[in-house]
């Protein structure tokens, strides 16, 4: 079976719903040379995986003076990028959710929360932020700062209660630069409960010998 892509045109960065194309742009990518075209990464995935339709989803009124713009929205598309899981992973293939923005895997976690125990279930996060904010501790108010928060069961209760009690328990952040003090009290609360958590930040990504650091996030993400 063809590893599955399962795009989401699901976007709440500064520029709102009008930047929902991005997973075309990766797909659509082409190389300078005829040549070349064949190693493009984007022909790659398109030659080699099957594409799934885009999951589709409410797009709602943006209400900047409400507490999270886009809420409903983000509903949405977490119920039905959960569903399209439900019925499409294959644990003898590959599954690629590609967005859209990191807000996006509130949904690729509701539906592997619905497959599997997710104290088996281990998250590598590539980003330069924590994006482990609830509605209390983010500033800024914007969803993009939720989804790692949302899969450890805290936040807004329309995207948190749906995970029925099974919440992601492992994360490794990688090439992390800047975690806010309200993500912080956060880990300094979850940590010593039930959270473990490992933290690579750039700096020291390149301080440290890749293969050592491979282990480590083995071992902390499938424990």
């Amino acid at each position: 079976m063809k590893p599955l892509i399962i795009p989401v045109p699901f976007a709440v960065s500064q520029y709102g719903q009008s930047a929902t194309n991005t997973y075309k742009r990766i797909l659509n990518n082409t190389s300078a040379s005829p040549v070349m075209e064949k190693f493009n990464p984007s022909a790659l995935l398109l030659n080699n995986c099957q594409l799934l339709e885009p999951i589709k989803f409410d797009k709602f009124i943006d209400k900047q003076n409400t507490m999270t713009p886009f809420l409903e929205s983000a509903v949405d598309m977490q119920q039905n990028l959960a569903k399209a899981i439900q019925n499409n992973l294959n644990p003898k293939s590959k599954t690629l959710v590609l967005g859209g923005d990191h807000t996006i895997s509130v949904g690729t976690g509701l539906g592997i929360s619905r497959l599997l125990d997710m104290n088996k279930v281990g998250l590598i996060y590539v980003d330069a932020h924590g994006d482990c904010n609830t509605p209390d501790s983010s500033q800024s108010k914007c969803l993009t700062g939720y989804p790692v928060a949302v899969n450890f069961g805290l936040g807004h209760k329309e995207l948190v209660e749906p995970f029925n009690q099974n919440y992601l328990h492992k994360v490794a952040y990688i090439g992390v630069r800047d975690i806010d003090e309200g993500e912080e009290k956060i880990f300094t609360i979850l940590v010593p409960k039930s959270l473990v958590i490992l933290m690579l930040n750039y700096k020291e990504l390149l301080k440290c010998f890749i293969q050592q650091w491979i282990i480590g996030v083995i071992a902390i993400t499938s424990g």
